[in-house]
C-alpha cells in the first residue's frame, strides 16, 4: 500500500504513535490516496496507479514474497526461520543494501514462526504431514541473520502476522535423507507501515490471503525423537 494508509499495527518504526488532528489537507489527501490504493500486497508511491486487476502485483497467482531458509523439527514441533529473497513492490537494491549476493547476512526482512503436527500419513517411504501455526515478518534492526543463531531471524520489529496451514509431502530418499514438497495457505492477520532505504511500506494487509509452495531438502538428525533440519525455498502467490 502507499503510505498515507493507515496500517493494522501503527508503524513498526515509530516507538509510539503520535496522535494529531485530522485537518482539510489530510482529507483531501485521503481521499486523493483512496483512489491508489490495491487490495493488499505493496504499492511503491511512484505505482499508485496500479489495481487490484488481472496483471497487477495483487492479481490471483502473483507474487507477494519469497524466501530462502529452514525448518529445524523436534518431535511434533517445527521451527521455521528464513530471509526474504523477493517482495513484491519493493526493489531488490532496498532488501538487500544493494549487495549483489542475496544472502542472510545482509537481507533486511526476515520471516519466522511456529507450527505444530496435527496429523501425518506414511506409506512406504512417502510422508504426509499437516501442521498449524503462525508466521510473522521482521524488519531487522541491522542485518546479520545466521542460520547458527535463529533467534537472529526475529531481532527486529514485526511488520506482518499471518496465521499458517501448512502441507508437507516428504518422499524419503536415502537413510534419513528426503525431499519435502511444502504447501499452504497463509492468512494475515496484521500489517505495520515501515520505512526501507528512505521510504515507506506496508507488506498486505489484514485478511489477505495467500498461497505457499516450496520444496528443498531434509535430513534427520534423530529417528527416535524425531528431530530433523530441512533447508527449503518457497514462493508465496496472491490467492
Amino acid at each position: 500500500m502507499i503510505d498515507d494508509e493507515p496500517s493494522d499495527m501503527g508503524d513498526a518504526n515509530d516507538d509510539q504513535a503520535q496522535p494529531r488532528r485530522t485537518s482539510r489537507r489530510d482529507v483531501l489527501r485521503t481521499a486523493a490516496a483512496g483512489a491508489a490504493l490495491t487490495a493488499g500486497g505493496i504499492v511503491l508511491p511512484s505505482a499508485a496507479a496500479a489495481t487490484s486487476g488481472p496483471g497487477s502485483p495483487t492479481a490471483k497467482g502473483a507474487t507477494a514474497f519469497g524466501f530462502v531458509g529452514r525448518i529445524d523439527q523436534d518431535g511434533s514441533e517445527f521451527r521455521g526461520y528464513a530471509y526474504l529473497t523477493e517482495v513484491a513492490g519493493v526493489p531488490d537494491e532496498a532488501l538487500f543494501d544493494g549487495q549483489i549476493d542475496r544472502s542472510e547476512e545482509v537481507a533486511q526482512l526476515t520471516i519466522a514462526g511456529d507450527v505444530t503436527l496435527e496429523r501425518r500419513s506414511i506409506l512406504g517411504n512417502v510422508f504426509v504431514l499437516d501442521a498449524v501455526g503462525s508466521l510473522a515478518i521482521h524488519l531487522l534492526d541491522t542485518p546479520g541473520a545466521d542460520f547458527a543463531d535463529p533467534a537472529s531471524f526475529t531481532a527486529g520489529a514485526v511488520v506482518a502476522r499471518y496465521s499458517a496451514k501448512l502441507h508437507d509431502v516428504l518422499t524419503v530418499i536415502g537413510p534419513n535423507e528426503g525431499i519435502p514438497t511444502l504447501s499452504g495457505e497463509l492468512d494475515q492477520t496484521t500489517a505495520a507501515n515501515f520505512t526501507l532505504a528512505g521510504k515507506r511500506y506496508r507488506i498486505g494487509s489484514r485478511d489477505t490471503r495467500l498461497i505457499l509452495d516450496g520444496t528443498g531438502h531434509g535430513v534427520r538428525t534423530d529417528p527416535d525423537a524425531p528431530r530433523s533440519n530441512i533447508d527449503l525455498a518457497a514462493t508465496v502467490t496472491f490467492a
